[in-house]
């Protein structure tokens, strides 16, 4: 029964809330009940019972946000049984079923992992640092499941912290991070317009066709922001611009950057911006 055991590992990626129970050699371990970030903290002590049941005896309990205080768990008498079996999320694993619930309850427990040498008592996080954590695993060569599940997670992350998923570490996060964004409401996300247009410098970057897909969709929230873009220097992000915005949009969007598009259609452009915007003009009947 050494290891790290959780409820949601048993129903694959994509659950709100999971409790983690670990049992280490020397005699101590704790229960952790996440939702979205750490939530609640018990640790106990244990032994084995000469009927081969196991005594289980809190230490400390915390909530996120409260002081400690004496837990009030104790369990002179457990049973339990590990066995393989088949889970809800498809695989075969190692589960311990106890012969009464152990937290709420739960008395049934899929295999996490048995390496638990390293194995530390988990902190409660602040909400940055909860995120942080998780982008660590939008990372392409993270195991599927896992990418799955911070993928999930991420889509409720709050407003505020949302330009964390913006571009973040390297581009080898940033299919992902894109993926996550491209879920989350207009409302929330249209603080974040000018950050995201700079995901379009390229369209070449991973990420960059979702993120102006997303924004195709955000329609006349993007539109003012768009004006200092179309007429600033950077002549490829223009023709990014254009090319992956505004020649998606309904006329009468086109319609409210007519006369940046007139500007940029006399203006002689090594990126063929002059050519790109005329057509946009003509296509949309605005001359």
């Amino acid at each position: 029964m050494i290891g790290k055991w959780s409820i949601d590992v048993m129903y694959g990626s994509g659950a709100q809330e999971d409790t983690e129970i670990v049992f280490l050699q020397d005699g101590t371990g704790w229960i952790a009940f996440f939702h979205y970030k750490l939530c609640e903290l018990e640790t106990f002590r244990w032994r084995d019972n000469e009927n081969g049941s196991i005594r289980i005896s809190g230490e400390i309990y915390q909530t996120i946000g409260e002081p400690q205080e004496k837990s009030n768990l104790e369990i002179n008498e457990l049973f339990y049984e590990i066995k393989q079996e088949n889970t809800p999320s498809g695989e075969c694993m190692k589960v311990i079923t106890f012969s009464k619930p152990i937290w709420c309850n739960e008395q049934k427990f899929g295999l996490l992992t048995d390496n638990i040498e390293n194995e530390q008592l988990p902190s409660f996080k602040t909400e940055a640092e909860s995120i942080k954590q998780l982008i660590q695993f939008l990372h392409f060569d993270t195991p599927e499941i896992l990418q799955n599940d911070a993928i999930e997670k991420l889509k409720h992350t709050s407003e505020e912290y949302l330009d964390m998923l913006i571009q973040p570490f390297d581009k080898s996060y940033w299919d992902n991070a894109a993926q996550v964004l491209s879920s989350i409401e207009h409302e929330r996300l249209k603080g974040h317009i000018p950050s995201l247009l700079m995901w379009l410098q390229d369209m070449n970057w991973p990420g960059a066709k979702v993120i102006a897909k997303k924004l195709v969709e955000m329609r006349e929230l993007v539109i003012p922001h768009l004006r200092p873009v179309l007429l600033g220097d950077d002549e490829m992000w223009i023709y990014w611009i254009l090319i992956g915005l505004v020649k998606h949009w309904p006329t009468e969007l086109v319609l409210d950057l007519k006369d940046e598009l007139i500007i940029l259609s006399n203006r002689h452009s090594e990126e063929e911006i002059d050519v790109i915007a005329s057509e946009i003009l003509i296509q949309y009947r605005l001359l």
